[in-house]
This record gives structure tokens, C-alpha cells and sequence, in this order.
């Protein structure tokens, strides 16, 4: 799949990969493990963005969010390419690419509450917050399970004070 251009990067490619089709980058197929796939952007033939897309975090679902829904997960923006504004690009074309195969017809994606860049990256990408989870592992299992409103979201908090 070959993504949309960006402004001053003449060549742009957003490539899948999963374990039956590895890229040979190091960076990359280290992401490949069971039923992840990752999307790669490359610009000018440099890897520039990367981010996973799986169905094997458990996490939505133990908050009572839709189970066959896929996630994207663990994206990167190498530091050369920070301050560009791929990650809504990405979300974007992920997004299309799982709703254009049939898989599903949303996609969930995993921030930190402290990755404010990332917040807003998926906020220009079109994405909607489902919720801010909040939980305790005890021995493994998920105990003390809460889905928090949007008082509790620290780009929202942020915001209002000012600081983002």
C-alpha cells in the first residue's frame, strides 16, 4: 500500500508486514510476533514511522470494549522524523487499510496518558477517545477495572490550563 504525500518528502511508502512477509529491517521485524502485522512509512527510502496492529492485547476487551476489534499499538516516530505530523497519516491509512480488508470496521489505538504528542496526533488523525483506562494486576488478572470520563484525561486537563 502506498500512502498519500507529504509536503517536501517526494517519495512516501506505507508498507504492511506480518510473519509470513518479514522487511528485512531489524527495527521492524522485531514488532512480527504471532498475528501482528506493523506499518512501516518510509520517506526517501528511511524508515521513518512504525507502528503495531494487533488483536492479542487483551486490555479493550477486560474494559468492556468491543473484543474483535483490532489495536494499534507501540508507534514510533524515529527522531529524525519527530515534529512532522506522520502519526495522523498513519492512523489514517491504518485505519483505511483494516476497514478496506474486511477486518473490522474500527480500530482502537493504546496511548499513554503522558504522551500528550501522541494524544494529538491521534486527535488530527480523526480518532475519538473511547476512554482512559485505569486497572491493577494482581498475580496476572486484571483487578479494580474503571473506565474514566474525559475529566480525567491529562491532554483535556492541559488544555484548560493552558499548557498544551
Amino acid at each position: 500500500m502506498n500512502g498519500p504525500p507529504i509536503e517536501g518528502a517526494p517519495q512516501v511508502t506505507v508498507e504492511r508486514y506480518d510473519a509470513t512477509r518479514c522487511s528485512g529491517n531489524p527495527e521492524i521485524d522485531k514488532r512480527l510476533c504471532g498475528q501482528r502485522e506493523v506499518y512501516a512509512v518510509f520517506i526517501e527510502g528511511k524508515l521513518a514511522h512504525i507502528v503495531s496492529l494487533t488483536r492479542e492485547i487483551l486490555l479493550p476487551q477486560q474494559f468492556g470494549f468491543d473484543k474483535n476489534a483490532p489495536v494499534m499499538d507501540d508507534g514510533m516516530t524515529m527522531p529524525e522524523f519527530r515534529g512532522t505530523r506522520l502519526q495522523p497519516l498513519v492512523r489514517r491509512a491504518v485505519a483505511a487499510d483494516v476497514i478496506a480488508r474486511g477486518l473490522h470496521d474500527k480500530v482502537y489505538g493504546t496511548v499513554a496518558p503522558h504522551d500528550i504528542p501522541s494524544q494529538k496526533g491521534n486527535e488530527r488523525a480523526g480518532m475519538k477517545r473511547a476512554g482512559r483506562v485505569q486497572g491493577y494486576r494482581v498475580l496476572g488478572i486484571m483487578m479494580f477495572k474503571k473506565v474514566l470520563g474525559p475529566e480525567s484525561w491529562p491532554l483535556k486537563q492541559l488544555k484548560r490550563e493552558g499548557k498544551a
